[in-house]
């Protein structure tokens, strides 16, 4: 390849999608409520990753997951991480409260169920002579799956409005950050399939 061509080809890479880049889109198993409405570019999503007890992750998925809402949907989506204080602790009333003085459509609950790392693997025939030969399994290298459960609970009559469970993977040289990006950029394509989004009126 080319200098020129390997240019575009990193050009490209940076301007894909990281699900693109890596090769691997999340899978959704959904259902929407029947009487669940588009959401407007004016709805506002609070993202809340219920995985307290990794500071660090709940961080990293609630701000993949607000960015990927808003680049590729126009929606307001903010992370509880900003909202909800991790120094804090809060009372069922006052976070109700919050989430009213914010003008919270709906919130949008993300909770990382498990995962392990999977394994790709190739078969090479080798020649043993006399036109036979063995067949050989090698691994190719090792990637990462998580899975999480999704729930869409609209904040103010607290029903659900959409429910999935998730598989996000990623391939070679990735981890836990390319696997959530991929869940965050499939989201919104997911929301778009599902028809969370796209027209002026809020879900109610």
């Amino acid at each position: 390849m080319g200098r020129h061509n390997r240019f575009l080809v990193l050009v490209l890479a940076l301007l894909l999608p990281a699900s693109v880049v890596a090769g691997y889109r999340a899978t959704f198993d959904s259902f929407k409520d029947p009487e669940t409405k588009p959401f407007s570019a004016d709805a506002r999503i609070l993202v809340l990753c219920k995985n307290n007890d990794d500071f660090s992750y709940r961080k990293l998925v609630e701000d993949s997951v607000a960015d990927s809402l808003q680049t590729q949907l126009s929606i307001a989506a903010i992370p509880s991480i900003a909202v909800f204080l991790p120094t804090r602790e809060y009372t069922d009333e006052e976070r109700a409260q919050i989430i009213k003085e914010k003008g919270i459509t709906a919130v949008l609950t993300v909770i990382y169920t498990g995962g392990d790392t999977h394994t790709v693997q190739s078969t090479v025939a080798t020649p043993i002579g006399s036109g036979m030969t063995v067949a050989t399994t090698r691994e190719r290298y090792r990637g990462m799956t998580h899975e999480f459960s999704l729930e869409l609970i609209d904040s103010s009559t607290a029903r659900k409005l959409w429910i999935s469970q998730a598989v996000a993977r990623c391939g070679r040289y990735g981890d836990r950050d390319t696997v959530v990006r991929n869940l965050a950029a499939s989201l919104a394509e997911e929301w778009k399939a599902q028809a969370l989004a796209g027209v002026r009126s809020k879900p109610h």
